[in-house]
């Protein structure tokens, strides 16, 4: 609130403007001394601003308001009075003070959307999207930004960001809370537009609780004209104008204020005697609306909420760069292509300023990044540094660079494509490729052993099938992301099979349950098998590819759905984590329960079973073999589980080394079938014999061989003995 002693000072100040006017001042107020070497603050530090023309603190330099000469960095800071635009024709005892803050995105940045943002390009007004007049303050940086989008597009956006306060004060108590964080369009409808909107409204810098003392860093300034010269002025005073320090001239009965004496001048000839070096205003950044006594509603905007705003929290299917020229009208440059392509769909695009041969984006999670206060960003698993001008924000966790400065040492295609570090990348392709032939192998023993041929093994032969033609697309396409039609189709494929291997699955379990609850006998099945086999293959085709279908259909009609797979966008694959889950993660895990329950009522028809033939001392050799096969199928299916357990775990802990295990148990699902056949004995046993009969027959048919070519010769020298014989018979 607005105390007793802000009147007394408003007083002293108006006495202290007035009483010195003198060269003698000038030179205080323009120079640097002992006492000029604090830093001014925002908050209770009004006279020592209203003293000073310039600053002589170690931060002078950043903002350009030095008395000393520096190079102006007009271009990162703009002086602004944040207050202005919630003043409606409101009398005010002083000038409100204004605050330096970043107004203009990073270069790399323009023709976005959040560019469009952060510079208000379409002209809203306070009371149309006040989102855009509350400025932020990055608590890493402690630098002020004139609102959210500033600060995304400088990449200055994360849990360091303290969002000023928008105050409202309101006649009547239309709300029954202090402070409100609003976090969905429906509270910033009922809240900004409808409840509030005939409320005296201001903005607050953040500030302790109980007093205006900031809780950040604040840059006050007093906003002059830019050092700028007519065009007919004389060469040295314009040269003077725009590289002399800082030291501000006043405008007598005036708002206007010059940089310094030779920016006066050159603008202010013929009326030199109105120019001042004493500042006749009292400066204040307190709001005015403190001065009411009514409770006022303290509003701040989720986060989260802005982002949403920003692209609907999705990943754009086109990058476009206007920094290159086309020659049609409605086409921009697609980044990714290479070339200009008219825009179709407005939904799916997003604007940046990058001239870039090599351009790459990629998903980084909060543990593979390393954030610095000059803004650089350090991707920890690619070793590799940007600075904050290298890269842009397309959504939360993905960011687009550009990798012209590594073309040399690697092709584009070689250069990060996901945030798994190189070693990650070889286990995954080493341990792929012994699961591949692992269920080559297994393909082979199936072929060999007559006995595996029956309807479950001709199930566990399609899983198989659709494990080695998923896991191989992976592998085949995986840094395939620059063509994208080829990315596309195997990211489909690659969702296909990897799904279509858990419903043979649970055809597998539920065939085994059918068989131990419902005895189908033997003769039975032979009938029907051909029949089953077709109907499963129908059944596996049709609930597969209807997922994929609305999968497809969500990203073909609603891109911008936070539900859209996005195939092939990051990764040769689903690239949206809500879709991964809902089209993916969610239907195995369905999968996984109800295979889980089958085994389970499996096992206790054989306990029960087990049971009944230990009191009737009966042994069956049919319900051996069965109880032999339901075991391999239970140890297939729970070593599949147990790496979408591993999967949720790895989620839950974000840890490298749970993600490494994962990646290991997931890479090897053929090494599971082909080791849990192998460790039947009957597979064994039927294995050993057959190879044992081929060994045995090509034995026999030497050994006949040698046999008839010993009995030919024999008969060949016993044969005249007959003639002979029989000759002397006749």
């Amino acid at each position: 609130m607005f105390h007793y002693n802000h009147f007394l000072l408003i007083i002293f100040l108006l006495k202290y403007c007035f009483t010195f006017n003198n060269n003698e001042q000038c030179l205080i107020r323009d120079t640097c001394t002992n006492s000029s070497l604090l830093s001014p603050l925002v908050y209770n530090d009004e006279q020592f601003i209203q003293s000073r023309n310039c600053f002589c603190d170690s931060v002078c330099q950043q903002y350009g308001d030095c008395c000393y000469h520096t190079e102006l960095l007009t271009n990162n800071y703009e002086c602004i009075d944040y207050l202005l635009p919630t003043i409606n024709n409101q009398i005010l005892l002083f000038n409100t003070l204004s605050v330096w803050m970043r107004t203009k995105c990073l270069s790399i940045y323009i023709g976005s959307q959040v560019d469009i943002q952060c510079r208000n390009l379409n002209n809203y007004t306070f009371n149309d999207n006040p989102i855009l007049f509350i400025p932020v303050t990055s608590l890493q940086t402690n630098i002020t930004y004139r609102n959210y989008y500033c600060a995304y597009c400088n990449n200055d956006v994360n849990e360091n960001i303290k969002f000023w306060e928008y105050k409202l004060f309101c006649s009547e108590n239309n709300y029954n809370k202090d402070y409100l964080i609003l976090n969905n369009d429906q509270e910033v409808q009922y809240y900004i537009h409808n409840l509030t909107k005939n409320c005296l409204k201001t903005i607050l810098y953040p500030h302790n609780q109980g007093n205006l003392q900031p809780s950040v860093f604040i840059r006050p300034c007093k906003k002059s004209l830019s050092p700028i010269c007519p065009s007919d002025t004389p060469i040295d005073l314009a040269r003077n104008c725009s590289t002399f320090g800082t030291a501000y001239r006043y405008v007598k009965n005036s708002s206007i204020i010059y940089h310094n004496s030779y920016c006066a001048k050159c603008n202010h000839i013929n009326n030199s005697d109105e120019i001042t070096c004493l500042d006749p205003y009292i400066r204040s950044s307190l709001p005015v609306m403190t001065l009411i006594r009514i409770q006022p509603l303290s509003i701040l905007f989720d986060p989260n909420l802005l982002q949403r705003y920003l692209n609907n929290n999705t990943i754009p299917h086109f990058i476009y760069s206007v920094s290159y020229n086309c020659t049609k009208l409605n086409e921009y440059y697609d980044l990714f292509q290479q070339k200009c392509s008219q825009i179709t769909n407005s939904t799916q695009e997003f604007f940046i300023s990058m001239k870039c041969l090599y351009p790459i984006q990629t998903l980084i999670q909060s543990y593979d990044k390393i954030y610095y206060n000059n803004g650089s960003i350090y991707l920890v698993n690619d070793t590799i540094l940007l600075t904050k001008d290298e890269y842009v924000f397309i959504s939360s966790n993905v960011i687009v660079f550009c990798a012209d400065r590594w073309k040399n040492l690697l092709e584009a295609s070689s250069i990060i494509t996901s945030s798994f570090p190189i070693y990650r990348n070889i286990l995954s392709v080493i341990c792929t490729s012994i699961s591949l032939g692992c269920l080559l192998l297994f393909g082979i023993i199936f072929y060999l052993i007559p006995s595996l041929h029956n309807l479950p093994g001709k199930c566990l032969l399609f899983l198989s099938i659709s494990l080695f033609i998923g896991q191989l697309t992976f592998i085949s396409t995986s840094n395939l992301t620059k063509y994208n039609s080829i990315c596309f189709l195997s990211a489909i494929i690659i969702h296909y099979f990897y799904l279509s291997s858990f419903i043979w699955l649970l055809i597998i379990s539920i065939h085994i349950h059918s068989t131990f609850n419902q005895q189908i006998r033997q003769q039975d099945k032979i009938d029907k098998n051909y029949r089953r086999l077709i109907i499963y293959n129908i059944l596996v085709f049709c609930s597969t590819g209807i997922i994929i279908l609305i999968g497809c259909l969500i990203q073909i009609i609603s891109p911008q759905s936070k539900f859209s797979p996005a195939y092939g966008l990051i990764y040769c694959s689903i690239s949206n984590i809500n879709a991964m889950i809902i089209f993916f993660l969610l239907p195995i895990g369905c999968l996984l329960i109800i295979i889980i329950i089958l085994f389970l009522r499996t096992l206790l028809t054989i306990y029960h079973s087990h049971k009944i033939a230990k009191l009737a001392n009966v042994t069956s050799l049919s319900n051996t073999k069965n109880n032999n096969l339901i075991f391999i199928y239970a140890r297939l299916a729970s070593l599949m589980g147990i790496q979408w357990i591993l999967l949720i775990f790895a989620l839950a802990i974000r840890q490298t080394w749970s993600w490494i295990i994962f990646e290991i148990i997931n890479s090897l699902p053929g090494v599971f079938i082909c080791l849990g056949f192998l460790s039947s004995k009957r597979v064994l046993n039927s294995l050993k014999q057959k190879v044992s009969m081929k060994l045995l027959i090509r034995r026999s048919s030497s050994q006949s061989n040698t046999t008839t070519t010993t009995s030919t010769i024999l008969m060949s020298s016993i044969s005249p003995k007959k003639n002979i014989m029989k000759k002397l018979r006749f």
